[in-house]
């Protein structure tokens, strides 16, 4: 699940705080530049002024396959692309003679559209999102890649006639299969590592496979789907027009869905680029994805609706990169009072403050009120660290039911049912009249039947509270759980 920022709940998260522990998205990071000349980009969090932490890209990008109207609206993103495409489509349809001439030309003509494509991929890759300029570097230079992607498919045609040759037709659409599902991890290699030796490895072209992972099924999909679509538009569509206009309009289906499906195979390295080994500048991707005038009407936006306690958060933060962590706690407990703390963030630097000064008892006294605060706003991970922290200072640690209730859910969650158990346990105990104790022992008992695989005890804990509340609405539930147990 992807982490959001914790001051804009929609926004996915780019980086976190290794002091604080924030995480931040574009519109809440600072940035200044460094190195010789100034062509290294540093991220910093705004309230500690500690070097901020980067997300896995993958989890802060849109996935591949949530951006699929994206990708089919790219080509039209520039009207050099469009051009592209219509005038290589135009010169291809002309030369209809036959000859190793004509031939030539059409061949040509096909390579500068893949090349284009390629340096589309390559973009895309990069992260910059719009189609390539017609510079000379792009329609030039570099055709290399090109040759290197002809000869790969002639290596996979020529050891396809040998497996016909050596096993028979038989084993030629296994190969085919093959081929066909390792495609696009050897185009992955190439654009990598500019390699065809390492393209044609199968150790090679497997590793990309499993480091991608599921998700490479997803984009075989896709791409099948891709390759099939000019056939698909030209017995849907194509061929009812007229006869003159049919080859220049299956002509530009087939340019408009080869540059679609380098461009999302580019934006799949993109989201992996840590698993592949693909190096990715950070700041082109954020140059890309938010517009200079649109994160400036969001940073304007984020300004009205500022933190009430910008200032004070300010301050403690100059206080704790000065290491004056017992001034910045009597700071806070000076201009707030804690019990009545409503902002998450304060809330997190104040309970953070006692955690690394070790004031135990200060921290098991306000701990309740600030998970409270985490639990409304969904701080599933560090509400769950902060009551296991506490349940170590004190193992009688209990905020209130509900809030047991929600972290034994969370900790289930994360899988770990035991430290689950025993916040449901606490609150039985704590809060035997509440209306959540019976909901306790429910969950208890799943617990123990769904993941812990104990079902003497699940059982014992469902005739608990059918004896203990027989008229609570959660019984008859429980009633039912217990059948479904001792069949």
């Amino acid at each position: 699940m992807p982490v959001t920022c914790d001051r804009h709940p929609t926004q996915p998260a780019w980086w976190y705080c290794p002091r604080c522990y924030k995480n931040l998205c574009p519109q809440c990071i600072s940035k200044r530049s460094a190195g010789h000349l100034q062509e290294q980009t540093l991220y910093f969090c705004p309230k500690c002024n500690a070097e901020a932490i980067t997300h896995d890209l993958s989890q802060a990008i849109q996935p591949f396959w949530a951006r699929l109207h994206k990708f089919f609206v790219y080509p039209f993103s520039s009207k050099q692309s469009i051009g592209m495409i219509l005038v290589l489509s135009l010169l291809s349809t002309l030369l209809t003679k036959s000859g190793l001439l004509f031939l030539g030309l059409k061949v040509l003509l096909w390579a500068i559209m893949v090349k284009y494509s390629f340096e589309s991929l390559r973009m895309t890759a990069e992260g910059r999102l719009t189609p390539p300029p017609l510079s000379e570097k792009v329609m030039v230079e570099d055709y290399g890649i090109v040759f290197k992607q002809i000869v790969l498919y002639i290596a996979l045609l020529a050891l396809f006639f040998f497996v016909i040759v050596q096993t028979g037709p038989f084993f030629s659409i296994p190969y085919l299969i093959f081929c066909g599902l390792t495609l696009p991890a050897m185009l992955t290699i190439l654009i990598i590592n500019d390699s065809l030796i390492q393209a044609l490895n199968p150790v090679m072209v497997v590793g990309v496979i499993f480091r991608i992972g599921w998700s490479y099924l997803l984009l075989l999909l896709f791409l099948l789907l891709l390759s099939g679509a000019p056939a698909a538009l030209y017995f849907a569509v194509i061929q009812h027009l007229p006869e003159k206009t049919q080859l220049f309009m299956h002509t530009v289906a087939s340019n408009y869905y080869t540059l679609i499906t380098y461009h999302m195979l580019g934006y799949v390295i993109l989201q992996y680029h840590h698993r592949v080994g693909y190096p990715v500048e950070l700041e082109t991707i954020l140059v890309s994805m938010f517009p200079v005038g649109a994160v400036a009407s969001r940073a304007a936006d984020h300004a009205v609706a500022s933190n009430p306690h910008e200032d004070l958060l300010d301050e403690i933060g100059l206080l704790v990169q000065e290491g004056n962590l017992d001034q910045a706690i009597a700071l806070i407990e000076q201009r707030v009072d804690v019990s009545e703390i409503d902002d998450l963030d304060l809330s997190e630097r104040y309970a953070g403050l006692l955690k690394m000064q070790k004031q135990e008892q200060k921290l098991l006294d306000y701990a309740p009120h600030h998970l409270e605060l985490a639990v409304k706003a969904g701080s599933k991970k560090k509400a769950v660290a902060l009551f296991l922290h506490c349940l170590s200072i004190d193992k009688a640690f209990a905020p209130e039911a509900i809030i047991l209730f929600k972290i034994a859910s969370w900790l289930n969650e994360s899988e770990k049912e035991k430290e689950a158990i025993f916040a449901l346990n606490t609150l039985i105990k704590q809060y035997p009249q509440d209306t959540m104790a019976p909901k306790a022992y429910y969950r208890a008992a799943q617990i123990f039947h769904e993941r812990l695989k104990n079902d003497v005890q699940a059982k014992k804990i469902l005739n608990g509270l059918i004896r203990k509340f027989p008229d609570h609405e959660i019984t008859a539930f429980a009633k039912t759980y217990l059948k479904g147990l001792e069949r």
